[in-house]
């Protein structure tokens, strides 16, 4: 599957962390340098679908949470992949889950992913350097 890529402005730019707000949908921490960067600057931040997780009920710590509701599921043999609808304007997402724990259509769910496994581009497109923060709590 693609990689679920996200618009945004830049909120926060530091040497270990950048901030993104996704309108609609989150503010989002990306492990990134991003100091070359003025706040304000549109971005493109990206999740591989293997690294979004569902977020437990009573999971804290991850900065990177998004609302969003079960759209249709994918059996691929030994996962599936999950679509989601994300937003007031219909952001989909996908993320890989196992093959028998994937929550009916219709449901509501909260994804989450940790800073360390976002990607993020600038205006142009071209990759921001990764930093070493890993964005564990």
């Amino acid at each position: 599957p693609k990689i679920n890529l996200l618009s945004g402005r830049l909120m926060r730019a530091g040497a270990e962390l950048a901030e993104v707000d996704v309108a609609g949908l989150a503010r989002l921490q990306v492990a990134v340098d991003a100091r070359r960067l003025p706040v304000g600057d549109a971005v493109t931040v990206g999740f591989r679908p293997e690294h979004l997780e569902l977020a437990d009920a009573g999971t804290t710590g991850f900065a990177n949470r998004i609302p969003a509701q079960v759209a249709l599921a994918e059996y691929l043999g030994d996962h599936q992949l999950l679509h989601v609808v994300a937003g007031p304007e219909g952001t989909r997402l996908a993320l890989k889950r196992p093959p028998l724990d994937v929550p009916p259509a219709g449901s509501p769910v909260v994804l989450q992913v940790a800073a360390g496994h976002g990607l993020m581009f600038d205006a142009a497109g071209r990759a921001v350097p990764r930093s070493s923060h890993d964005g564990a709590p």
